[in-house]
């Protein structure tokens, strides 16, 4: 799914110059890093009452935190950073 994810932000990316490819990259790592900062912020109460009422999300949470990482690491190398 990540290999999927990354083929279409290619796709995207060659729209444009490759000297644009960085300040793009950057620009939505930083929207990305933003929206998951102001989730946790707004609502993170219920992730922590969810995590210990439900056990079974621990993992779940776990896949998705791994997939959110990766694509910041490839959006951290498409800007150079």
């Amino acid at each position: 799914m990540i290999s999927q994810i990354i083929g279409y932000y290619d796709q995207f990316l060659n729209l444009f110059p490759l000297n644009w490819h960085g300040p793009i990259s950057l620009l939505l790592l930083l929207a990305i890093a933003g929206t998951i900062w102001h989730i946790i912020r707004k609502s993170g109460i219920w992730l922590v009452l969810l995590v210990v009422l439900v056990p079974a999300l621990i993992p779940i949470l776990r896949d998705i935190g791994k997939m959110l990482i990766e694509i910041l690491k490839v959006l951290l190398e498409r800007a150079g950073i």
